[in-house]
């Protein structure tokens, strides 16, 4: 039985949509808002989940992306504004879509959006949860990537992790697991009971009873695109009581375990969580940076649960309010940011990312991400064909559940 905090929350924050008829009208796009409060939710979607209180979702990648996108580059995607020392100027105010990945279960899909396919060097944002592992625990066959780095950070749970590489990595609420795809991996990602068990009693870890966190991708430079494929685990960075790091460099702080290439230029993840109302911080680091010639970097604010308003430091963005599944994000142009967010309820919990602009257009299908669509072409045909060359087969795992190619539309 679900405490009446928690009922709350799951009815506040779930991302999941139950398979009925009223679940399959949820996939679309949220309209875009620039009011004063950024609403997450449709009165539809509250009463959907008041009415079916049966919660389910995970991370597959296998049955939404079907579809090509191009993400933000020089070559057609969102261009940048020169600046100066303009500060911050906002650009996008949106809402993650539902996506279905799966049979009965979906997540909130924030990046790629029809307006901002990329934040930075990030092109790819799912959040997941919160959900009982009881009743619907992550299970996610083998699957591949290519021209990217994923990146798995949790709030609550467990998952492990194995690949290709001969990894087979637990990640827990605090930790940081990055799998660099380079020109080709296969991973899984199990949350089973069964499956963690060994790895949880290792670590005298007792087992938890919920999941939820996020997933992002961040597309590799266009000259590591075909790199050897590697994977990294270590804990995130601790900011101040409030705040972490999670992957790259702000605050003055690096997270060093997770490598990022330098040619992306700044990259940055701020993992914060105010148990109470009031509770702020402030998010500092350099600005306009002037690689590719882009004199200004992206930040983007996406709010997981509770409610958060920007105080100051963050220009006409000041005194805005942002409510759960909402993501503000916007160009930064001066040499340097000192801009402040403060929650408004306690459980608040607010992303904070992006970094240098990628300079080339990246193009997407499926688990593939390339600036080049000819490489996208060699990787479908190679999982098509289970070209092991290419995809080798993930470690300590029978490889009879492998997710198989959509249909390329």
């Amino acid at each position: 039985m679900l405490s009446p905090r928690m009922l709350y929350r799951y009815l506040a924050t779930s991302t999941a949509v139950l398979r009925s008829p009223a679940s399959q009208h949820l996939s679309a796009t949220f309209r875009t808002s620039r009011s004063a409060t950024v609403a997450p939710y449709s009165i539809h979607l509250q009463q959907h989940f008041r009415r079916e209180l049966s919660i389910l979702t995970g991370h597959n990648h296998n049955v939404d992306s079907a579809v090509e996108e191009d993400s933000s580059g020089k070559e057609g995607g969102n261009e940048s504004v020169a600046m100066g020392d303009q500060g911050i100027i906002p650009q996008e105010s949106f809402e993650g879509k539902i996506v279905p990945l799966g049979p009965d279960f979906s997540v909130r899909r924030i990046l790629p959006f029809r307006k901002q396919r990329s934040l930075g060097p990030f092109v790819f944002l799912d959040h997941f949860g919160p959900v009982l592992i009881s009743e619907h625990a992550m299970n996610v066959g083998p699957h591949p990537h290519i021209g990217l780095m994923t990146i798995s950070y949790l709030f609550e749970g467990a998952v492990l992790h194995r690949d290709s590489t001969g990894a087979e990595q637990i990640v827990l609420p605090g930790e940081v697991n990055g799998m660099i795809s380079g020109k080709g991996v296969t991973h899984s990602e199990r949350g089973l009971l069964e499956d963690l068990q060994p790895h949880l009693d290792a670590r005298n870890v007792p087992a938890p009873t919920g999941s939820h966190g996020l997933q992002l991708w961040m597309a590799l430079s266009k000259d590591g695109e075909d790199c050897e494929p590697s994977f990294h685990h270590g804990k995130a960075v601790s900011i101040d009581s409030h705040a972490t790091l999670v992957v790259g460099n702000s605050n003055g702080l690096t997270q060093s375990s997770i490598p990022i290439d330098p040619k992306l230029g700044r990259v940055f993840y701020v993992d914060t969580h105010f148990e109470n109302a009031n509770d702020s911080f402030i998010l500092e680091g350099p600005g306009g940076q002037h690689d590719y010639n882009y004199p200004s970097i992206e930040v983007g604010v996406y709010v997981s649960t509770g409610k958060m308003k920007f105080l100051s430091g963050w220009g006409s963005l000041d005194g805005q309010i942002v409510e759960p599944g909402s993501m503000v994000t916007a160009k930064a142009g001066a040499t340097e940011i000192k801009a402040k967010i403060q929650a408004l309820e306690g459980d608040t919990r607010v992303a904070i990312l992006g970094g240098t602009p990628l300079p080339e257009k990246r193009h997407m299908f499926w688990n593939f991400v390339s600036a080049g669509k000819e490489k996208l072409d060699a990787a479908t045909k190679a999982w098509d064909e289970l070209d092991r060359s290419i995809f080798p087969k993930v470690v300590n795992e029978a490889n009879d559940d492998s997710i198989p190619l959509p249909k390329r539309k």
